[in-house]
């Protein structure tokens, strides 16, 4: 938005079919003391592949928790009910972390044992969707010195390494060592299957990185290579606006810093699936401090469904995370290191107690907060709705979260027990990961009552692995505690017509699961709820399928609708418009009726010319000079704009002089032109309308697009 200013114009259980099994009689495991964990092995005293299955949890964590020195965990945390000793104890589940002999460099899988010395500090963890999926884990700079835990260095990959931990074996492969000159090392990872159509898939890794605050789009593989990158700084923030109504100031990184600055500095990051938006957390406040200008935020940003690269220009604050009580009922503001998603509408986030430079400093101020809703409509839950640890105020969060198939959360904390710690007299130290119920945990001490408990390193002799706990992940490929869909939507597109002013071609791509034969498709024009009037007029309303019908897990053909916005509507670039779409099917007596209803919520794309940057002069008797940065977009004609016109629409006294501009050599698709010109008739602090128009050499070919 152009604002003017004086001076110058973001069921409770992860399920795993592997039974809890103990050491293999007469066989010591790999190294001591990690006989506290039960652990499977073969006939050499070898760990036995735990193949991950729905359920099952990964945990990431510090090196120094036995010695072994394993920086992942796998834990078989399949059936609490049968396996757990109850809740509010600890449950030391089998823990599985890689093949080979970590002490014997002779083994033959030494070398993929998931070690320090093999994987470096890690704290990022992902999923992919195999049927025994892999794991994805991230270099971290949570690395500093700690009580018997010394700083390491990194691994084969070094301070941006990515690396890939095979479903089928273990055995660790280098993805990507992502640009990370000053050391600063990543942030978060996620994993998203792209569906391409016709049956093709592809993977994408997004990871970000707190060297230069990009976020890296990767083609996993062994090796992987970057598609693409967004940068938040740069390119997202000036989406969003002040409180003043002017447009956030972009943020270039300080190559000269070791970590990017706040402000443009990501951490945790995860796809919205049914959205296809990756949300990200951005960074802005130098906890533990409150800050009284800045809140860290959540943003997202569009993810094209074909090809899994991110969207121009489609950046958008989804909410800001208020300072919030922690240690002693005092304020903080301490980041997101992870976000996790349930059913598309339920979002949880973990914060972690680190300082600007990546040091722990807050292990008892840090909370797990829930949001419902969708895009740009998210609602927070009750602070308090999950706290994590027994300890004082159950804000002892470490920054890893998820859910479990069953919409539990899973979050890993500190002193989830405390030895004697928090007013609770317990005997031992318990440091690791929860499941806390779907419903919240205990509203009051203990707060842990109805949560399962589970020590990273199933060792509670009490001492204090504080600092030492990183993230979780829960492999959960359904989601019980989502309403079944009818259909799902696959595939979504939505275009600029070049021939057609203002109108877009969208398209869908559609399974049935409705249990029902589909032999129609209905879809109503978007009217007003009080008048009837038509705002959007949808092509066609409907589609006849008959005699053919598609039946339940079928691919409808895909749809392909014309949406034409009524003029004055309010439905332009960078809107929502509510699509309904019906699925009909006939009952024993040919009677069609509406066997599935989906809502869409389909973002308006910009056609013909955007505004990059603008700046303001001083107001002068009622005048201002504007200088326009424009980028010709691809979406429409002319190819190559040789003319431009300023038309105003709000308020009406506005005037523009000069309203023509010539484009001397022509400004090509996907190029910038600047624009300077005097505003006339108007106010410090009114809001402006217009239409900025280009031709072609000729004037035969030209297109208009409104700016606010």
């Amino acid at each position: 938005m152009l604002r003017m200013h004086h001076s110058q114009f973001v069921g409770f259980f992860c399920l795993l079919l592997l039974s809890l099994c103990a050491t293999a009689p007469g066989q010591a495991p790999p190294c001591d003391p990690f006989d506290d964990c039960p652990i499977v092995v073969d006939g050499n005293g070898d760990p036995v592949h735990l193949a991950i299955e729905e359920g099952m949890t990964v945990a990431t964590f510090r090196n120094c928790l036995d010695a072994c020195q394993y920086v992942v965990g796998v834990y078989d945390t399949s059936n609490p009910v049968v396996d757990a000793p109850g809740t509010d104890v600890n449950w030391a589940p089998t823990r599985y972390s890689g093949p080979g002999n970590p002490t014997d460099p002779s083994h033959p899988f030494y070398a993929h044992s998931w070690t320090v010395g093999n994987l470096g500090p890690v704290f990022g963890v992902t999923l992919d969707d195999g049927p025994s999926p892999s794991i994805y884990v991230s270099a971290t700079p949570l690395n500093f010195n700690l009580a018997n835990c010394d700083a390491v260095g990194y691994a084969t990959s070094g301070s941006g390494g990515v690396y890939k931990l095979d479903g089928s074996d273990g055995e660790i492969c280098d993805v990507i060592s992502l640009p990370n000159s000053s050391g600063a090392s990543l942030g978060q990872l996620d994993h998203y299957t792209v569906s391409m159509g016709g049956g093709i898939q592809t993977e994408m890794l997004y990871i970000s990185n707190f060297d230069d605050g990009l976020i890296y789009a990767v083609i996993p593989g062994c090796p992987g290579s970057i598609s693409s990158t967004f940068d938040h700084g740069v390119d997202g923030r000036p989406q969003e606006t002040d409180d003043s109504g002017n447009p956030l100031d972009p943020i270039e990184d300080n190559t000269e810093d070791e970590f990017t600055q706040l402000g443009r500095r990501i951490w945790g990051l995860r796809i919205n699936e049914p959205e296809s938006r990756l949300y990200y957390a951005v960074w802005n406040v130098a906890g533990p401090t409150v800050d009284p200008d800045e809140d860290n935020e959540i943003w997202s940003v569009a993810i094209d469904p074909v090809t899994g690269d991110f969207v121009p220009n489609s950046a958008t604050r989804e909410f800001k995370i208020p300072a919030l009580e922690g240690y002693n009922d005092d304020l903080y503001e301490y980041p997101v290191a992870d976000i996790a998603f349930e059913c598309g509408n339920r979002m949880v986030v973990s914060q972690r107690g680190t300082n600007e430079i990546l040091q722990d400093t807050g292990p008892h101020d840090s909370r797990v907060l829930e949001y419902t809703g969708s895009h740009l409509a998210w609602v927070a839950s009750d602070p308090s709705k999950f706290l994590v640890g027994n300890y004082v105020d159950g804000t002892n969060a470490c920054g890893g979260v998820d859910f479990d198939p069953y919409g539990n959360v899973v979050a890993t904390a500190n002193a989830l027990h405390l030895l004697g710690g928090g007013g609770n007299p317990y005997y031992d130290g318990i440091y690791g990961f929860a499941f806390i119920p779907s419903t919240g945990s205990n509203p009051a001490q203990p707060y842990m009552q109805d949560s399962y408990l589970i020590d990273v390193d199933c060792s509670v002799d009490g001492s204090q692995n504080k600092r030492k706990i990183h993230d979780v992940e829960c492999y959960r490929p359904h989601s019980y505690n989502c309403a079944s869909p009818c259909a799902n939507v696959e595939s979504e597109t939505i275009h600029c017509i070049p021939i057609e002013q203002g109108s877009y071609q969208y398209s869908v791509d559609i399974i049935n699961k409705s249990e029902f034969d589909v032999v129609k498709v209905l879809i109503p024009d978007v009217t007003d709820d009080i008048t009837g009037d038509i705002l959007v007029d949808v092509e066609p309303n409907i589609v006849d399928y008959s005699p053919t019908t598609y039946g339940t897990g079928e691919s409808l053909p895909t749809l392909e609708l014309t949406l034409n916005p009524v003029p004055g509507s309010g439905y332009e670039a960078g809107e929502f418009i509510p699509l309904a779409i019906g699925l009909m099917a006939k009952d024993d007596d040919g009677t069609i009726f509406q066997c599935c209803a989906i809502d869409r919520e389909v973002e308006l794309p910009v056609c013909c010319n955007e505004i990059k940057n603008y700046t303001f002069g001083e107001f002068d008797s009622g005048c201002v000079e504007l200088t326009l940065e424009f980028t010709n977009l691809e979406q429409m004609a002319p190819v190559e704009a040789f003319h431009a016109f300023l038309l105003g629409l709000s308020p009406a006294s506005m005037t523009f002089d000069p309203d023509y501009f010539a484009l001397p050599g022509g400004v090509l698709d996907n190029s910038p032109g600047t624009l300077t010109t005097t505003i006339c008739g108007v106010s410090p602090g009114d809001t402006i309308e217009f239409e900025l128009i280009i031709h072609s050499e000729n004037l035969e070919e030209c297109c208009n697009q409104v700016h606010t």
